[in-house]
């Protein structure tokens, strides 16, 4: 899955979850770590795969359970000691969202999955970084490269009925400036 359908993935679970009163309403804060986190698998693997070759596939290390897990764990001690525990639950989630959509395909038999259980299970990498523009022109025959669009559009949607967390809030007409 590409970036958009990660933090698409991640706002509608942070937004259906404080609907649900399960996490804190989203704000600039939250929504900030909750994209932040959406990605980090990625951020991870895909540059110390590609150009640093220290990994041996853009997914690897960072999408695997035994880094994702502990580092759940680890946010959720950590947000709690801060008193912010609903933002540590909604930071584990993103981080697992990323893991759940790009695996959504293997139940398919599109994609693998071995990733999650590296370093236990072998992962098939790449020799050299892959063209950007190769993998969007391969994504085009994809169902799920579109899903991504969908769930943009809802992502999109449900950041508006939120107000917009995260942007600025316009002021009411009448309203005093803060100069």
């Amino acid at each position: 899955m590409w970036p958009l359908g990660h933090a698409a993935g991640a706002y509608l679970l942070t937004s259906v979850g404080a609907e649900r009163e399960w996490l804190p309403d989203p704000d600039a804060t939250s929504v900030a770590f909750v994209l932040l986190a959406s990605q980090l698998p990625d951020l991870i693997d895909k540059p110390f795969a590609w150009f640093i070759p220290v990994l041996p596939a853009g997914r690897s290390f960072g999408h695997s359970l035994f880094l994702i897990a502990p580092l759940c764990v680890l946010v959720i001690v950590v947000a709690r000691r801060l008193g912010r525990a609903g933002l540590g639950l909604a930071v584990a989630l993103a981080l697992c969202s990323h893991l759940a959509l790009d695996v959504l395909p293997a139940l398919w038999g599109r994609s693998a999955w071995r990733y999650l259980l590296w370093p236990v299970l072998e992962v098939e990498g790449y020799n050299s970084p892959p063209s950007i523009v190769a993998m969007f022109e391969n994504s085009l025959d994809d169902p799920w490269f579109y899903a991504e669009f969908v769930l943009a559009g809802l992502a999109f949607v449900r950041w508006r009925s939120d107000g917009w967390p995260g942007l600025p809030r316009p002021r009411a007409s009448g309203e005093p400036s803060a100069d």
